[in-house]
Order: structure tokens, then C-alpha cells, then sequence
């Protein structure tokens, strides 16, 4: 398969853009990130993230020394 082939069909990969994306996100790279997800929507996928909850801080156990 010649390179031009094997570029044009990543270049119309969801999970080519879905790997792009996580990686993107993984390193911070707000820019890559926001391109994969165009191109995602450009194949017709629509990737949502919900914002991470972190669990409540645990109750800190008290002693009192009389």
C-alpha cells in the first residue's frame, strides 16, 4: 500500500482521531485535542466528556488529649 493510501485512510479513521484525542487530552494539548474532535465530527461522531468528580474529602479523625 503506498504511503499516500495509508495516510488518506488514517485521515478518515475514527479511531486514528479517537487515539489522537485521548493522547491529546492525556498531555494536555488543548489544540490537538480540539482538532481530533472537529475530525471526529467531520465522520460523523460526537465525543462528550463529563468532567471528572473527585470523591468528597474523607472526615479527618480529631483526637483530643486531656
Amino acid at each position: 500500500m503506498a504511503q499516500q493510501s495509508v495516510e488518506a485512510a488514517a485521515e478518515k479513521s475514527p479511531v486514528a482521531w479517537f487515539c489522537v484525542l485521548a493522547m491529546a487530552r492525556k498531555n494536555s494539548d488543548f489544540e490537538l485535542a480540539a482538532q481530533a474532535t472537529r475530525k471526529l465530527q467531520e465522520l460523523g461522531i460526537i465525543v462528550k466528556f463529563k468532567p471528572r468528580h473527585t470523591a468528597p474529602p474523607a472526615v479527618e479523625a480529631v483526637t483530643h488529649t486531656a
